[in-house]
């Protein structure tokens, strides 16, 4: 008796749909569960700051960076170029920035960068030491340059300021200065350059985010997890209606 009745419920139509909706619907149960616990975790993983390099991924998505530069030539042939977003020292990334760098000066065995708003220290061989807001520098860094003494000088938009040996302090001077000038890089390293930033556009994180938001798949990606979201709330209610049902019989 039982068993006639088990059957007679498994034939009934609304069981067969729920059957296949729910059959459906675990692949996105088991997607939006593994890219929403990912997301939830981004800084432990660096999801930030995971990049991805696939061509057709960034095709997809319209990626062209904008990769004009400013190059600074270097000691022994090397150079410092500067993007609207990074740095690279002979085409190597070395650190990201908000802004394209005015200068560039090599004292104490070290380069000192500046942009408009920051000062950077890096090793010879390209290891960032330091960074931060040109606090004690009044104005607008205009460019950069070194003294006669090996010491770095800038020129801001309310005048000259020079560092001491240990580029801790800045004081107003007069000193004259060799300054940084801009030069046309080869063009291998611009090709270099190029490539770097275009693989440093897709982060990991925002690919996740766009599939779990279903943004990847356009303009009709998120109506399409609207879908889904409907499907499952379908699901639910057809799951309490014959969980009901079977309490009547």
């Amino acid at each position: 008796m039982i068993k006639r009745i088990m059957n007679e419920i498994r034939q009934r139509p609304v069981h067969k749909l729920h059957r296949r909706i729910g059959v459906l619907m675990a692949i996105f149960f088991v997607f939006l569960a593994i890219t929403g616990i990912m997301l939830n975790h981004t800084d432990a993983l660096n999801l930030d700051r995971r990049y991805l390099a696939s061509d057709w991924l960034l095709e997809w998505y319209g990626i062209e960076p904008d990769v004009s530069s400013v190059n600074f030539a270097l000691t022994d042939e090397r150079w410092l170029t500067g993007t609207a977003v990074s740095l690279y020292l002979d085409g190597r990334f070395v650190a990201a920035t908000n802004e394209k760098p005015v200068g560039v000066a090599e004292t104490r065995d070290m380069f000192v960068i500046a942009t408009e708003n920051e000062i950077l220290l890096l090793t010879s061989d390209g290891k960032l030491l330091e960074r931060g807001a040109a606090n004690t520098i009044p104005g607008h860094i205009e460019r950069l340059g070194v003294t006669v003494d090996g010491l770095a000088v800038v020129e801001t938009s309310v005048g000259r300021f020079l560092a001491d040996r240990n580029l801790l302090e800045w004081r107003p001077s007069q000193a004259p200065g060799t300054w940084s000038q801009t030069a046309a890089a080869p063009a291998h390293l611009l090709e270099k350059v190029k490539k770097a930033e275009r693989n440093r556009i897709l982060s990991l994180e925002r690919l996740l985010f766009d599939l779990h938001s279903g943004r990847l798949l356009g303009k009709w990606g998120p109506y399409f997890m609207d879908g889904v979201a409907v499907l499952l709330l379908i699901l639910v209610g057809m799951g309490l209606y014959m969980s009901f049902s079977k309490r009547d019989e």
